[in-house]
């Protein structure tokens, strides 16, 4: 109901301008739209709505049951990693390729470093443990990749890249 009304059991479904829903559900419910939904159980949890959230005026296709699913806090939040490659001298690297993998990521993710060599991952699940390396064709990096033990955002995860050859002028 979209307001507070006296419903007079007489009707079923009720109906009204500030009905917006009626359910009844199990199988003893002798009102319900079209249908009951189902009842809850002792290894099911209390009826939810189905992932589709639309009303279709029939219980039994609008709810379902599970199994409960509890948790003991909510989801950990998303945190970011960044950093920066740049070469010997501190310049700022642009269009290199870092590539986060392991922890909670089904696949490796990817960023393209900018003008200035920064980079940023964002929405990472904490809690993890996560390999960062950093991919050039011209440059070689002081480290082949980081592992991350990611429990709150984390910065400074940085690379510094040398050159893998150099052309000499006059030889």
């Amino acid at each position: 109901m979209s307001s507070q009304v006296t419903l007079d059991g007489t009707t079923c479904p009720p109906t009204g301008a500030t009905i917006v829903d009626f359910v009844g559900y199990g199988t003893t419910a002798n009102c319900a739209e079209t249908a009951n939904a189902p009842a809850p159980a002792n290894n099911q949890s209390s009826i939810q709505r189905t992932l589709t959230e639309t009303d279709t005026n029939n219980n039994s296709a609008d709810f379902r049951s599970g199994t409960p699913t509890p948790q003991a806090a909510g989801t950990t939040a998303g945190a970011t990693i960044n950093g920066r490659i740049t070469d010997q001298r501190g310049r700022g690297l642009k269009h290199i390729v870092v590539m986060l993998a392991g922890g909670a990521l089904e696949e490796p993710i990817y960023a393209t470093t900018s003008a200035f060599g920064y980079y940023r991952f964002e929405d990472v699940l904490a809690g993890n443990t996560y390999i960062l390396t950093a991919f050039s064709k011209s440059y070689v990096f002081d480290q082949s990749s980081l592992v991350i033990n990611l429990n709150n955002d984390f910065s400074d995860a940085d690379f510094v890249g040398q050159l893998r050859f150099s052309v000499s002028k006059g030889q």
